[in-house]
C-alpha cells in the first residue's frame, strides 16, 4: 500500500481506513476494472459472432429442422423465444432470429421466409373425423393432444378454442406413443 501511495504521489491511508482520496481511488480503480471486463466480454462476443450464428425460433417448426443440423458454428437456442426479440439481437444473444412477423426496426433486417401451418389429426374412431370440413367452432369442448412448446400457437388455441382442453405433451416419443392409443384429435405441424 504503501509503495502505491509513493507511485502517485498521494497519502491513500489514515492507519488502516481510506482516506477520501483513497476512497475515490478505490471507486475510479472498480470502474476501471468493470471497463475492462466489459471490453472483454464485447470482444469474445464479437468473436463468437463472427465464428457461431446463434439462432433463435419463435415458432416451433424451425426448431425442428434446425436441430437436425450438425454444424458445429451452428448453436441452436432449444427454447422458444416468446418476447424481448429486439433486446436479443441488439444484445448479440442471437445471431438471427426466425418469427412468425415482421420486425419493423431501422437497425435489423426482417426477411419473409415461408409459412408454418399446424394441422389436426382426426384418428378414424373420432366422431369428428365424419365430417367433410372442420372449423374451430367443431373444437368447442374437445379434449385435444398438442405437442409443446408450440410458441404463438398457444395464444392461437386459447383464442379460437378457449373451451376445449389442450393436454400438452413435450416428449416427442412419449407423444407419440400416446397417439399410437389414442382416439383424441391431436395437432400437429
Amino acid at each position: 500500500m504503501k509503495k502505491l501511495e509513493d507511485e502517485l504521489g498521494v497519502k491513500l491511508f489514515i492507519r488502516l481506513y481510506l482516506s477520501e482520496t483513497g476512497k475515490y481511488t478505490a471507486r475510479e480503480a472498480k470502474k476501471l476494472i468493470n471497463d475492462n471486463l466489459d471490453f472483454i466480454e464485447k470482444v469474445k462476443q464479437f468473436e463468437k459472432d463472427q465464428t457461431t450464428l446463434i439462432i433463435g425460433v419463435n415458432p416451433p417448426g424451425p426448431l425442428l429442422v434446425l436441430r437436425s443440423l450438425k454444424d458445429k458454428n451452428i448453436q441452436i437456442e432449444n427454447t422458444l423465444i416468446e418476447n424481448n426479440f429486439k433486446n436479443l439481437l441488439a444484445e448479440h444473444q442471437i445471431t438471427c432470429l426466425l418469427v412468425n412477423f415482421p420486425i419493423e426496426n431501422r437497425d435489423l433486417t426482417s426477411t419473409y421466409l415461408g409459412t408454418e401451418s399446424m394441422s389436426i389429426n382426426l384418428p378414424a374412431e373420432n366422431e369428428l373425423g365424419k365430417s367433410k370440413e372442420l372449423s374451430f367452432k367443431m373444437l368447442k369442448g374437445k379434449t385435444i393432444l398438442s405437442p409443446s412448446p408450440i410458441g404463438f400457437w398457444t395464444k392461437i388455441y386459447h383464442d379460437e378454442i378457449p373451451d376445449s382442453k389442450i393436454i400438452f405433451q413435450d416428449k416427442t416419443k412419449e407423444y407419440s406413443e400416446i397417439l399410437h392409443y389414442s382416439v383424441l384429435p391431436f395437432f400437429y405441424y
